[in-house]
């Protein structure tokens, strides 16, 4: 991840307000951080570099915590599908043990709810 983001960021289309109240300047975010000025009906927005070094460093931030999120969810994915296969054994376990005790059709509780003991060979 990285470049794509940045030049989706970069191509998003944004509107410039008109400095002499004209109607507001459509461009792309590109226009704004790679330019010196951009020119409107009514005259020149000027950009001041600090301005565009602060909308640049504010695009990297924003995708270093988008690359720092997608890695958090797939981690917590992860977590959960391990957590979801410890839960199957242990139901798994805990079917096979009351099927050893209490045979085919009974039922038993497990984690609050109720389970019958049949498989489907039965």
């Amino acid at each position: 991840m990285g470049y794509k983001e940045e030049q989706a960021i970069l191509n998003q289309q944004i509107e410039v307000p008109c400095p002499g109240s004209g109607r507001n300047q459509r461009c792309k975010m590109n226009d704004v951080i790679g330019r010196s000025s951009l020119r409107t009906q009514k005259g020149e927005y000027k950009f001041k570099s600090s301005d565009q070094y602060k909308a640049k460093d504010a695009m990297k931030k924003l995708i270093q915590r988008q690359e720092k999120f997608e890695k958090e969810i797939e981690r917590m994915q992860q977590q959960l599908e391990r957590d979801s296969e410890k839960l199957q054994d242990n139901f798994n376990e805990a079917f096979a043990k009351k099927r050893k005790e209490l045979g085919p059709d009974k039922t038993f509780t497990w984690r609050g709810k109720q389970y019958n003991t049949n498989r489907a060979d039965d």
